[in-house]
């Protein structure tokens, strides 16, 4: 099985919540505001990760389109904006299944 980070993202207007996803199985739920400080912790928190990591994010505004630039600069790192999906639970399963 892959071991890439698979992280489902859904912006909200408030906050990014974040659900991440490893060899099949769930890691942890997150939450970070959703600001330029918030978006700035949630990449410094990938930032750790030492292997790849996939990251499929629901494309509801320009907020997923500059979420996904910030977020997916970083070497080793794949985006997949996801048109309909409201959990990000489901989007870490996609990113597992489909990226």
């Amino acid at each position: 099985m892959d071991s890439a980070l698979c992280v489902g993202i859904d912006i909200q207007p408030h906050q990014v919540q974040v659900d991440l996803r490893r060899e099949g199985r769930p890691l942890a739920r997150l939450a970070f505001r959703n600001d330029h400080a918030g978006l700035a912790a949630l990449s410094e928190f990938l930032s750790a990760w030492q292997g790849p990591v996939r990251l499929a994010i629901a494309a509801l505004g320009a907020g997923a389109i500059a979420a996904g630039l910030i977020l997916g600069a970083a070497p080793g790192r794949q985006v997949y904006l996801v048109a309909h999906a409201a959990e990000p639970a489901a989007l870490a399963l996609q990113a597992e299944r489909f990226i």
